[in-house]
């Protein structure tokens, strides 16, 4: 039998999070967990299905969203990115026909523009460009190139430890005589307090979560969101909320200080706690996030992540006109 394509609805929520969960580069953000949990939705769902023999073999997280006039198809509007996910054995052939597939779907529902957004290789427990490549067959077209700052943990502590900066493990060292203390913890408000102060104060932006909305996040993945904190005696001085992807995968998704106590160094004691972690927990990757915006570098900090050992991969945006 060919591939057949399905657009999505609520009797498939159950089948799409296991495939999620046993896919070959499914996330959390791919998730129908995370993707209906928006307090004010801005975009029509219009995710799809790929089916041979009532087997699923990918599925597209995507929205419909109008923009100027035009009906475009976006993986995933609502997410840091999308993208097309995939079983594990998928062949290049499958791959070929799922994305002839998708545009001719998108052609005949009247959608002008497909937008997908790929999550960085490392995300993927077997890396592949089969999706890329057939996504350019079918006249796909970079629309952006992002860069994020990732850090290898699939080795010991003490090998990721030697890859930090001497100065960033000296500042370590210097939060612990100075009593700073990590744990996990769930006060949400005292770190969106922090957080707030920092966008203002450095960025003049607005978190994309607001309190209620990350609460109402952490209520949903209170096993995948993770809030470590530094604490100065009983006060909140630093945080990073942390979002575990998949089973290769954790995310910085909010990093913050209180900058008053900025002297005591507590990301520096944070991010040695969190990599221990992580690799306890068995991960193969930390995620600082991008050091781009909208392809324009930032290099201090680039930098910055390059001192814990990170390394830049590739966060690709690619177009599809119809």
């Amino acid at each position: 039998m060919s591939i057949i394509v399905k657009k999505y609805n609520s009797s498939y929520f159950e089948v799409w999070d296991n495939f999620i969960d046993t896919s070959n580069n499914g996330t959390i953000f791919n998730s129908r967990k995370f993707l209906n949990y928006h307090i004010n939705k801005k975009f029509v769902d219009h995710s799809l299905i790929f089916e041979k023999n009532n087997e699923v073999l990918a599925v597209l997280s995507a929205a419909l969203v109008v923009q100027k006039n035009e009906r475009a198809l976006i993986s995933h509007p609502g997410a840091s990115f999308g993208s097309l996910v995939y079983k594990k054995s998928l062949s290049f052939k499958e791959t070929i026909e799922i994305t002839k597939l998708l545009k001719n779907y998108a052609k005949k529902n009247n959608f002008n523009k497909i937008f997908i957004t790929f999550a960085p290789s490392v995300y993927s427990a077997l890396n592949s460009d089969y999706f890329e490549y057939s996504l350019y067959c079918i006249g796909a077209e970079i629309q952006k190139l992002e860069m994020s700052s990732i850090v290898n943990l699939h080795q010991s502590y003490e090998v990721v430890k030697r890859n930090i900066k001497p100065s960033h493990l000296q500042a370590a060292r210097k939060a612990e005589k100075n009593d700073i203390r990590i744990k996990i913890s769930k006060n949400y408000k005292d770190f969106y307090s922090i957080l707030l102060d920092n966008l203002e104060l450095r960025h003049e932006v607005n978190p994309t979560h607001s309190l209620q909305e990350l609460e109402k996040l952490v209520g949903i993945f209170s096993e995948q969101i993770i809030l470590f904190s530094a604490y100065n005696n009983d006060k909140m001085i630093a945080g990073v909320v942390n979002f575990i992807c998949n089973n290769n995968t954790v995310l910085a998704f909010y990093i913050c200080q209180n900058y008053k106590f900025q002297k005591f160094r507590p990301l520096n004691l944070l991010f040695t706690h969190i990599f221990k972690w992580a690799i306890n927990k068995g991960f193969k990757h930390y995620d600082f996030g991008l050091f781009t915006d909208d392809g324009t570098p930032n290099y201090g900090l680039a930098k910055y992540k390059e001192n814990y050992g990170a390394k830049g991969y590739f966060r690709k945006s690619l177009k599809v006109n119809i």
